[in-house]
């Protein structure tokens, strides 16, 4: 349900702000707000799509039996259904972490438009939670994995 909202958030981000973007939007930015980086408004939706690109396998990664899936560690009759959890747990997450990490994205970017400085300052931010919240879930499942082996 977290990662559907994300979805439609970045979805939505785009679709309201569309008719007022200008064709070429800021990308990157140097330590002062000035935009160092230009690309077509069209790369926001490629963006969303790959939000969406990340959403179904791992929303189809559920239904795959066991044998598709690789776990950590090897699958015995004692610990088949703990591992089976675990992956599909940390695979549920990952997807929401993902999902909002476009959307943040896509806000980003169509916030760049009338707010440079906010939009380089958040540019930052995100790239250093995303990549914290990714990976602290990897770890945990590594960790948690680990003990139910």
């Amino acid at each position: 349900m977290a990662a559907a909202a994300g979805l439609t958030l970045g979805f939505g981000v785009i679709l309201q702000a569309w008719p007022g973007l200008p064709s070429r939007i800021p990308t990157r930015f140097d330590p002062a707000g000035a935009p160092t980086a230009w690309a077509r408004k069209g790369l926001l939706l490629i963006l969303a799509g790959a939000a969406l690109l990340a959403y179904v396998p791992l929303s189809l990664a559920r239904l795959l039996p066991a044998r598709f899936l690789n776990t950590p560690w090897p699958l015995t009759a004692g610990n088949a259904a703990r591992q089976l959890a675990l992956a599909h747990e940390f695979l549920a997450l990952l997807k929401v972490e993902i999902v909002w990490l476009f959307a943040a994205i896509d806000w980003a970017a169509v916030r760049s438009v009338s707010d440079r400085r906010a939009a380089a300052d958040l540019e930052v931010i995100v790239l250093v939670v995303s990549l914290a919240a990714i990976l602290s879930t990897v770890g945990i499942y590594l960790y948690r994995s680990f003990r139910a082996r």
